[in-house]
C-alpha cells in the first residue's frame, strides 16, 4: 500500500535552498508534531512544508514509514506550485 500526498504550506525560506536539487524518487524525512497535529516534510534537513493532520494509524502504517519526492509541478516565479510526496509503510 501507498498512499500519495500534497505537501501543503510550502516553506519559500527553507525551499530556496534545496528546491534545485529535489529529484522525483528522492528519499524524505516525516517529522510529526503532535502539539500541533502536524507532520513536516524535510529534505536534506529543511523543512519544505507539511501534511495537515495526517494520521498514520489511521491509515495503518504505524510509526515506521518511508517517503519519497512523487511530483514536482514547476512555476514561473516561485521554485515550484505542487509538491507531492509518496508514503508507504517499511514494516
Amino acid at each position: 500500500m501507498k498512499i500519495i500526498s500534497k505537501v501543503n504550506n510550502l516553506t519559500r525560506h527553507d525551499l530556496i535552498y534545496v528546491y534545485e536539487k529535489m529529484k522525483i524518487g528522492e528519499p524524505i524525512e516525516l517529522d510529526t508534531d503532535p502539539s500541533t497535529n502536524t507532520t513536516w516534510v524535510i529534505y536534506k534537513n529543511h523543512k519544505i512544508g507539511t501534511l495537515d493532520s495526517f494520521d498514520f494509524q489511521f491509515w495503518g502504517l504505524g510509526s515506521k514509514v518511508m517517503a519519497k519526492i512523487n511530483s514536482i509541478s514547476l512555476n514561473k516565479y516561485l521554485p515550484f506550485e505542487n509538491f507531492d510526496i509518496e508514503i508507504k509503510p517499511t514494516f
